[in-house]
């Protein structure tokens, strides 16, 4: 924790001792999880792209309790991956990779490289570390959801206090688990701005993972980090309600400039 007197016209002394810390087996950092089937889980690291699958129970009230990794593996040709979704009808894994700017499938067993999907071209205009956070396939698996963290170069600024940034809901669809994924439309959505200062680049506010529940609703995961003045970290999970908003695949930009349309509502779920 922090105090005033560490606080320097907003630069905060971070003051971080290692030597008496017992570091934790690898992996030390997940970006990403996935449910496989009850106790199992996959997740994934974005520095250095390795799988790992988990073992464990939840507690009633949701709080994982003993989880402990059973087997890795090399994503081979992975870069930074941020999204992971198991495909429930090839048993394979789909990872955004935001790094590589794309959506691939591995097998989660060698970590080879199966296939990929074929993107809008639109989605290839990501800024850099604001890419693709977030991935989310459907129950029977025939529905997939990705987006990009913060606002693509044409479509905006990025987040800044009091104003959020409009990022892009991609849609794909199949009609089997042997058939491509299709894009199946686009609608904005924009995110809180900042709710505090924003005296460095880290200070963020974006869209940072999707979740499809059975019934077809959309979870979206919000995160912000800024300074209030003290270094701040703040989630927000939203319900997000696609009823009435503007599908915008066949627009070019999503800038306050450009022609108006209509974002998707989001319901506050979780703060």
């Amino acid at each position: 924790s922090l105090s005033a007197a560490d606080l320097e016209v907003g630069r905060p002394k971070l003051l971080v001792s290692l030597g008496a810390v017992d570091r934790p087996p690898a992996p030390d950092s997940l970006s990403s999880l996935t449910y496989v089937s009850n106790g199992v889980y996959w997740a994934a690291t974005d520095w250095n792209p390795e799988l790992f699958e988990l073992r464990g129970d939840l507690a009633a009230d949701g709080t994982p309790e003993k989880l402990e990794i059973t087997r890795k593996c090399a994503l081979l040709g992975g870069k930074d991956v941020e999204g992971l979704a198991r495909d429930p009808l090839r048993e394979s894994v789909w990872v955004a990779d935001e790094g590589l700017c794309e959506v691939a499938e591995y097998d989660p067993v060698s970590g080879k490289r199966l296939s990929e999907v074929t993107l809008p071209e639109i989605l290839k205009t990501t800024r850099r570390t604001f890419g693709f956070e977030s991935l989310t396939i459907s129950s029977d698996g025939l529905e997939m959801w990705l987006a990009n963290e913060e606002a693509l170069k044409g479509d905006g600024p990025v987040a800044t206090t009091g104003k959020g940034t409009t990022v892009r809901l991609v849609r794909f669809t199949r009609s089997s688990g042997l058939s491509p994924w299709q894009a199946a439309g686009q609608w904005a959505y924009v995110t809180d701005g900042l709710a505090g200062s924003a005296p460095f680049d880290s200070c963020r506010s974006g869209l940072s993972d999707l979740c499809l529940l059975a019934d077809g609703t959309l979870l979206a995961l919000e995160r912000e980090y800024s300074f209030k003045p003290w270094p701040s970290l703040r989630c927000r999970i939203y319900v997000v309600d696609r009823t009435g908003a503007t599908e915008v695949s066949g627009r070019a930009s999503l800038a306050p400039e450009a022609p108006s349309f209509v974002p998707v509502r989001k319901r506050l779920l979780f703060d």
